[in-house]
């Protein structure tokens, strides 16, 4: 008899088990229409003297300022998902005061930061699926109606900042404004119907939200959506990946 009991009990915990394990996500794959973007254009190589005189016109004219006034304080490379190198310049204007980075490719092109930081995430993607092994088994571990804290990173195309020129003496904090303004016009017609599709099925504690007057600054977007559903939602087409959002990282 008491074989009999300890039969049964295993072959229930086999079967929870079963049905946790089928709870989670597994892979999920990324739409074959979301291609990683190109960051080289093809074309001849440079030199070095000419990819540096790029990277200060590139910058001169994203401040709208004299190629002059811009001067190269630091120089790096980097690989891209492509296999092109990146050639990463620092600049600096003659007042001492820091521009930020300029990527160049070997054949003198510009090359987006946001765009290779992107293809990064693509390229990954496609070899692990969209759902995080983290939110998996954060699914697998909970009831269908628990809440469950999700991360979603929505398809977008990548923003390189606001239209040049950008405004060159703004104050630190008009600095800001000046960009999430810009990121709030290109990211909420991205984000608004998804937030709503959120809204539609039940998640709670939705960041952005979308009715306050904080701006949309990313194509981030944070909510507890109920764990039976967090799969599907992580399925739609226009979800580029999905983590789970561990307590201490919660908005």
């Amino acid at each position: 008899m008491g074989l009999l009991v300890l039969a049964v009990a295993a072959t229930a915990l086999v079967s929870f088990g079963a049905v946790r394990a089928a709870r989670g996500c597994g892979v999920i794959p990324l739409a074959s229409s979301v291609i990683a973007p190109v960051q080289s254009t093809g074309s001849a190589p440079v030199g070095a003297e000419e990819r540096e005189r790029r990277a200060r016109e590139v910058m001169a004219d994203r401040f709208g300022i004299p190629v002059e006034t811009v001067l190269v304080s630091e120089q790096m490379t980097q690989a891209a998902p492509s296999g092109a190198t990146a050639y990463i310049f620092k600049l600096y204007g003659v007042d001492g005061r820091y521009f930020g980075p300029v990527f160049i490719d070997a054949s003198g092109a510009q090359i987006s930061e946001a765009e290779l930081d992107l293809a990064r995430v693509i390229t990954s993607l496609h070899d692990q699926g969209k759902v995080e092994p983290m939110l998996s088994d954060a699914i697998a571990r909970s009831l269908p109606w628990d809440d469950v804290p999700v991360m979603f990173q929505l398809v977008a195309p990548a923003w390189d900042g606001p239209p040049t020129p950008w405004p060159l003496d703004l104050s630190p904090d008009a600095w800001n404004t000046f960009v999430e303004r810009h990121a709030d016009a290109f990211y909420r017609p991205r984000v608004t119907p998804f937030v709503e599709y959120l809204r539609s099925i039940g998640a709670r504690d939705i960041n952005p939200d979308l009715a306050g007057t904080a701006y949309v600054k990313d194509a981030w977007v944070f909510a507890r959506v109920p764990s039976g559903l967090v799969c599907a939602a992580a399925a739609r087409s226009d979800v580029l990946r999905a983590g789970h959002n561990l307590p201490m990282f919660l908005n």
